[in-house]
């Protein structure tokens, strides 16, 4: 979505910008998948055992620590960024839509992990209506703010920011499963 939605209404020097950026997202997800994965298995190995303190034990640790992670790798990423722009060296317009797209991306290292770890849980628990519909509001409200966040000015940082926006909106309709369990 950001790129496409990057392209189209800010530039090219703005898409590579984005694109430099992008490494961030990658490791970002990277770390969010081994954590949602892990936390998943035993979730739902619990689950099977009919074992439901267990279950919720390790449903916590895994929000624990996708907050714990989140809240590491926005401090990482942050005190990164000059390093990693200096080390890529890019042309100055398109270092200040990377460091913009960074800065506003900082947000998703925190919804990041919560988002993958609630999505595994969901789906383990047997919600695939929930994750369902979170991945068609994490959709939609990512295209929609995207759109907004640019047409109003804020250019690179918008579009990581309607990214974060998107995986809150998708983790409250996800926990909305466990309300409704």
């Amino acid at each position: 979505t950001d790129s496409v939605v990057g392209g189209h209404l800010l530039g090219e020097q703005a898409l590579a910008g984005i694109g430099l950026a992008n490494a961030q997202s990658t490791l970002i997800t990277f770390l969010s998948m081994l954590l949602g994965a892990g936390t998943a298995i035993n979730f739902s190995r619990e689950t099977g055992r009919f074992d439901a303190v267990r279950a919720r034990q390790f449903f916590s640790q895994g929000v624990g620590s996708a907050l714990l992670l989140g809240g590491g790798l926005m401090v990482v990423l942050w005190l990164g960024r000059e390093s990693f722009l200096s080390f890529m060296n890019p042309a100055e317009e398109i270092r200040q839509h990377a460091a913009a797209y960074w800065n506003g991306n900082l947000l998703t290292a925190i919804s990041g992990p919560l988002y993958v770890v609630l999505m595994e849980c969901v789906q383990a628990d047997g919600g695939a209506r929930h994750c369902m519909i979170a991945a068609i509001v994490q959709l939609t409200v990512n295209v929609v703010c995207a759109l907004l966040f640019c047409r109003a000015g804020l250019g690179a940082a918008g579009l990581s920011l309607a990214t974060a926006l998107a995986d809150m909106c998708a983790v409250i309709v996800l926990a909305g499963h466990f309300r409704s369990a």
